[in-house]
């Protein structure tokens, strides 16, 4: 049986977490050049805007 970390178990709850908020739940078994080009630029939008949120101001 394989020992799942605390680490590792936060990771995985992070990503569920925003393949959820992305619509994207349902890919989470795929490889990265399984997803269309679409779907990567939303995933790559959403880090973008995560990375960055402490530093944007909304009106």
């Amino acid at each position: 049986m394989i020992k799942v970390t605390n680490k590792k178990k936060n990771c995985q709850n992070t990503v569920v977490e925003i393949l959820s908020f992305v619509g994207l739940k349902d890919f989470m078994n795929k490889f990265p050049s399984q997803l269309s080009g679409g779907q990567k630029q939303v995933l790559k939008l959403y880090a973008f805007l995560k990375k960055y949120e402490k530093n944007m101001e909304l009106p």
